[in-house]
Order: structure tokens, then sequence, then C-alpha cells
């Protein structure tokens, strides 16, 4: 029904088609965001194309492209998403990878190409979109019937305060986001590969009433242990039943070093928080940074850790999250409330 909805698209103008992507696009489809975008601080390799927009264990990425004489000038993506509210699942999509040729800017593409994925992802059933837009861009989502929920508070842990200060009243060294420079060998994904890890994510349901990803085994191997260009790192101590698990990547902040907390995962019991308050200060002695930075909710097993562990919520320095429902009914969650989403920092980081 939704590659339906995409062959029936019509002509924007004489000279320009919009068509729906295909695999042999890719190479094209890298060079636009190369002369649009710049190279920027995410690797614009095939491998990371294919690896976020094909292996993705959710589903293989909708596209739409502007052609113009053979050539792509504009192109819209949606990266799969699958989220969690309790005991139900919800199938959602996350604009990604935006990009016009500078010619070909300024002609409209950008809302003909995204009214036609949205035209097709409610063909297809989508619940909802998410994503995290900056603030030039926020108004061109509004237009489009995006509500801006708001900004997830960050816990952060202050190492070096003093540097801290001093950085954030000067330049930055690099953009946000941008790996770390410290020479370091690529951090341990080990964990990734224990037999236990299936049964371990089955029995931690976090944040039960709040959206949280659907992350199983797959999905953990997938963002976390086979992501090219990006270094994260996966450590923790558990079994079946309990333990700890966190995700991590080092990256820059302003100039800071900065130890970012992807994903935690603990358990409810006494002993899984104990874990989990040592796995973090492993990664304190392992990683010589400014500040370490981590997203939980309050009254949860994850929040509980990090106060344990010296971290404070921060309101307003996290990402702005946007929404746009595909559907209207009673099994949606309150989309537009920032208290329903129980989103990591891995959920919502820009990769």
């Amino acid at each position: 029904m939704a590659e339906a909805a995409l062959r029936e698209i019509p002509k924007v103008a004489p000279e320009v088609v919009l068509r729906p992507s295909t695999g042999a696009d890719v190479t094209q489809l890298i060079q636009l965001a190369r002369t649009a975008l710049g190279e920027g601080v995410i690797p614009r390799t095939e491998a990371f194309w294919r690896w976020k927009h094909e292996d993705n264990p959710f589903g293989a990425s909708p596209a739409m492209v502007a052609e113009a004489d053979e050539r792509i000038v504009s192109m819209r993506v949606f990266l799969r998403w699958r989220w969690r509210y309790g005991e139900r699942t919800f199938e959602a999509v996350r604009p990604v990878d935006t990009a016009t040729h500078p010619d070909w800017r300024r002609r409209g593409l950008f809302e003909r190409l995204t009214r036609a994925l949205l035209d097709a992802m409610r063909a297809e059933g989508m619940a909802f979109l998410f994503n995290t837009p900056n603030a030039r861009s926020g108004q061109g989502y509004q237009k489009l019937g995006w509500r801006v929920v708001g900004r997830p508070a960050i816990w952060v842990r202050p190492v070096r305060p003093l540097r801290m200060v001093t950085s954030l009243v000067g330049r930055a060294e690099r953009p946000d986001g941008a790996p770390s420079p410290k020479g370091q060998a690529a951090p341990s994904t080990a964990p990734l590969g224990s037999p236990d890890l299936a049964g371990f994510l089955q029995r931690v349901r976090r944040n039960a009433s709040r959206l949280t990803t659907d992350a199983d085994a797959a999905y953990l191997g997938w963002r976390y242990g086979e992501c090219p260009g990006l270094a994260y790192g996966v450590a923790g101590a558990f079994d079946r039943t309990s333990g700890a698990l966190v995700a991590f990547r080092e990256t820059l902040r302003q100039g800071l070093r900065e130890l970012r907390l992807c994903d935690l995962f603990v358990s409810r019991d006494g002993a899984s928080r104990g874990k989990a308050q040592e796995v973090i200060r492993e990664l304190l002695r392992d990683h010589d940074v400014d500040l370490v930075t981590a997203r939980a909710v309050p009254r949860t097993p994850e929040a509980s850790v990090l106060l344990r562990s010296g971290f404070v919520p921060v309101p307003r320095i996290g990402p702005i999250l946007a929404v746009r429902p595909l559907r209207e009914g009673a099994d949606l969650p309150a989309l537009g409330r920032l208290s329903t989403w129980g989103a990591s920092i891995g959920d919502v980081e820009v990769f």
C-alpha cells in the first residue's frame, strides 16, 4: 500500500520528478550529503549508510528523492524505530539525512518530499514520527504538523568543574558530538555476545509507563556493536535475571571531554543498582574526561544509580524533542507530554 502511494506521486515541476529511492542510489545520496552538508562529525561513507538504513533491525529506511536530468538534487529519509509503552509497541519513523543541492534550494523540495513520505507512512499504518530538530529547522517542522514536546533533562556528573567553567565561556574546540581526540583502543563491546543478554533484557522493563525503545539483543548489537565510524563501548555485569548494562562513547561537548552514557539498563533489585554504580566507577577510572552525561526518568532504578553516583539532572540542555502523530486513536499515549517519554540519550542522539 505504501509502495503504491509512493509510485503515484506527481511531478513537482516539468524538470523535477519525485520518486522513491532505491539501493542503486546510495553513491549519489552520499555525494549529495557531502555537497550539501559537508563531511561533519558523522562519517559519510557507504558502510555507515548501509548500516544505518539497510541493516537496522527495525527495518530498511523509506526514502524519497527529487531527480532532475537523471541526477538526484534533494533527498528525504526516514529512519525506522520501534517504541515500547508498557506491554504495547508502536512503529515509528525519524526524519534524518535531509539534503538539497545548493543549486536547488528554495524550490519547495523539502516540503514536497516530506509530505510524500508522510502520506506513504500513513498508508503503511505507522503510528507517529519523532525527531530532534535544531532551533532553525523547528519552525519548518511545525508548519508541517510537528509538535514540540520539550527538552528532556540530561543528568550530569562533573569531573573537572573548573575546566568545565573555563571551557564553556571560551570557544569550542570541536562541534558537539565530535569523537574525542584522545588516542585509545576501541572500547570493548564483549557483553553484547553474552548468552544471558536476551534474558536480561526481557526481565528489565525500564519505565513501563513511558515510551522507551523496544531494545533487544539484536537492536543493541546493531546500535552499539556494529556502528562503523563511531567507537561505542558496552560494559556490564548481569545474568538472565538481574544486573546492569551500560552503552557509552567518549565525545566532545563545547571543547569538553564528555563520557556519554547512551543507554543504561538496571534491574530493580538493590544488588543490580550496586553493580551499575560499580560499572560507572570503572568507566570513570578508565576515561580521562571532564564530565559524564546520562539520561534517566525519576523514580526508576536508573535514576537511583545516577543520584548515588554523583549525577544531577539539568533541565533544558537536552535536545529538542518533536513529534507528529500519523493516526488518531485511544491506543496512542500522550505524545505531546514530556512526561510520556523515557527516551535515553542513545534513543535521541544524532547518528
